[in-house]
Order: structure tokens, then sequence, then C-alpha cells
């Protein structure tokens, strides 16, 4: 049973843990649920598969949890040609 999320973002030298709330506009991050002792984590997918995304704004709480508007790391043709 996964009890925690780590949230990491990507540096140049690689990928950094920090704290959710810390997640600032324009970061790349990723997620993982590890286990309470954190030994063993798991990457966080949306439905379609993606575990890596961009904040587009600041973390803020709904309904009492801590989320962060966020789009997909490599976005689709979709949202691409939005602009045409």
């Amino acid at each position: 049973m996964y009890k925690r999320r780590r949230t990491e973002i990507k540096t140049e030298s690689g990928w950094k843990r920090i704290k959710f709330k810390d997640l600032k506009c324009g970061d790349n991050f990723r997620l993982f649920n590890t286990k309470l002792l954190g030994f063993g984590s798991k990457p966080v997918e949306d439905d379609e598969g993606n575990n890596s995304w961009f904040a587009i704004g600041k973390p803020y709480r709904k309904n009492g949890i801590l989320t962060v508007p966020a789009i997909e790391e490599k976005p689709t043709k979709k949202l691409i040609d939005k602009g045409d």
C-alpha cells in the first residue's frame, strides 16, 4: 500500500526532489507514490499514460487536497494546433 507522494522537478543536472507546495509555474515535474518508509515507489500516470507535466500555476487547495494546474509534458497535436 502506498502512503505518500514524492515530487521531483527536472533540472539541467537531472531530476531533483522538492516539496509539492514549492512547485512554480513552468516547472517540469513528476510524481511518485511511495510506501510509508520510502522503500519502493510507483510513477503516477494520468489516463493517457503521461507521467511528467508542466505546472501552469501555483499549488492550491481544492476540497482539502493540494493540487496544481498543469499540462502534459509533450502536448498533444490538438493542443499545438489550437493556435491555427
